[in-house]
């Protein structure tokens, strides 16, 4: 745990846009012994549903929060991604974070997955409707008029996981103030602006719910650390995607001061770091450097904007 400018912690996890299994499993264990918060998977078909995931990751880790930020909900029956929701939290408790977004995908890939359902793109209100089921599944609490008050997602299951609602824009912030759920804003998804407007819709809404009391948001970031801010800005220009912005870049240093303003300007500890280097070992590498820096790792080791690998190993081995 690291602490801004301000002196408030930081809780920085690990947001993992995965493409190959074997590397997810790899950063999730490295990340949960490395001391990050949180790991979240994202949700890109025609990728396998991260749910699945998530719950494989869940078993080979001992004390990160696993989620999704967040499954793409327009694409997903509201009762089943909240019965595996349930089924994850039930198995292990306090460590799932239920997260779902409004995102959608190419025909006729989003064809194929609707099966037949209104497109969201057509019928956008339908997805607060479906935000509404899905927490209303998760906590038991559809109201007496809803058409599947009767249902119940898992009858007498008393689990219910951390459910953020994710966005860009007021929408989203609505749903999540509505609900009094925590809400998940990205900085990196193009044409996202630095901009807390968003953030204060959510926090002059909030409405406090048995399952949180105060409003929580978490900031979605991208970019890459390196040994060097030379480093950094070579592994960048070598990203292609233009839908996200990489905007945290440069030394474990530099990035800790980025997190850190950040966190102060939107008054929340919770970040999530997206690297997009443009492989693995890079990726890896430089989540190794900010727990370093940032005093994830029990450690009495300084952090420098250069960290050796026998630095790490000291730092950062049981």
């Amino acid at each position: 745990m690291s602490e801004n400018h301000g002196g408030s912690p930081i809780h920085l996890g690990v947001l993992d846009n995965w493409h190959q299994v074997s590397e997810a499993v790899a950063l999730a264990e490295e990340a949960d012994r490395l001391g990050y918060h949180r790991y979240w998977l994202t949700e890109h078909p025609p990728q396998p549903n991260p749910q699945m995931l998530a719950a494989l990751i869940a078993g080979v880790t001992e004390r990160i929060r696993v989620g999704t930020a967040g499954i793409l909900l327009n694409f997903h029956t509201p009762l089943q991604a909240a019965q595996q929701f349930l089924l994850l939290e039930h198995v292990y408790p306090g460590r799932i974070d239920a997260g779902f977004c409004a995102g959608s995908t190419r025909d006729p890939l989003a064809c194929a997955l609707l099966d037949g359902r209104p497109d969201p793109r057509i019928v956008p209100e339908t997805f607060a409707e479906r935000a509404d089921a899905l927490i209303g599944f998760l906590r038991g609490s559809l109201p007496a008029d809803h058409p599947y008050a009767s249902l119940d997602a898992w009858p007498g299951s008393q689990d219910v996981p951390e459910i953020w609602s994710f966005g860009t824009g007021p929408r989203s912030a609505a749903i999540a103030a509505r609900h009094g759920t925590a809400f998940g804003y990205s900085l990196f998804h193009d044409p996202t602006s630095d901009d807390t407007t968003t953030v204060n819709v959510y926090r002059d809404n909030f409405q406090p719910s048995p399952h949180l009391a105060q409003p929580l948001v978490g900031l979605a970031v991208a970019g890459v650390c390196a040994e060097t801010e030379r480093e950094a800005r070579r592994l960048v220009s070598q990203y292609e995607n233009k839908f996200i912005l990489p905007t945290v870049i440069g030394s474990p240093r530099q990035c800790h001061e980025q997190f850190a303003a950040l966190a102060e300007r939107y008054q929340t500890p919770e970040l999530v770091f997206l690297d997009v280097s443009p492989d693995f070992d890079s990726r890896l590498r430089s989540y190794r450097l900010l727990a370093v820096e940032l005093g994830l790792c029990e450690s009495e080791a300084s952090a420098s904007d250069t960290v050796t690998d026998r630095d790490f190993h000291m730092a950062c081995t049981d």
